[in-house]
């Protein structure tokens, strides 16, 4: 779009310029700012997340498969190593699975592993609906595979849970 094309979509009816972040710019500058009420500014976070989510299980994009206890889980390099600085290890800095499709994941229990790989592709886990000790099997998990926030947030999780269940045991 030329110059002049730009200018004669910013301006209104009336021939004024409908955004003073127009003025005092240079008729030879290239780069222009307008910011018109948040016109300007796109956000689809939620929707690239959700389509994230849809790469869970899916074996058609899959490029790495998981085996956890047997169970084979199709997933995707990057998401792993994007999210994880102990995938980003195992899968980008030479070592042996590297090079692997199929990565066995020892000590490692699957039941747990499903919740931390859905967690990985969709940000999200549901503690109040696990059992005390799957979330201990979740936690574990996510301490071996380099998750520091997520550990923290199920540590105060716990620390809530155990807060309120001296407070329900004494009032019973």
């Amino acid at each position: 779009m030329s110059d002049s094309q730009y200018h004669n979509l910013m301006r209104n009816s009336s021939g004024e310029s409908s955004s003073s972040a127009l003025q005092n710019v240079p008729s030879n500058s290239t780069l222009y700012r307008v910011n018109i009420g948040g016109v300007g500014e796109i956000q689809h976070s939620s929707q690239i997340l959700d389509q994230v989510a849809t790469l869970l299980h899916n074996e058609t994009c899959s490029d790495v498969t998981l085996i956890v206890d047997g169970c084979r889980l199709p997933a995707h390099r990057l998401i792993l190593g994007m999210r994880s600085s102990y995938f980003w290890a195992m899968l980008y800095t030479g070592m042996l699975e590297s090079t692997q499709s199929e990565i066995t994941l020892v000590d490692t229990n699957v039941q747990p592993f499903k919740i931390l790989l859905k967690y990985i592709y969709t940000g999200r886990m549901q503690l109040h609906s696990m059992n005390f000790e799957l979330i201990i099997e979740v936690l574990a998990l996510v301490h071996k595979y380099g998750f520091v926030e997520l550990e923290s947030e199920i540590a105060e999780y716990l620390k809530a849970s155990a807060a309120l269940r001296l407070c329900l045991g004494k009032l019973i």
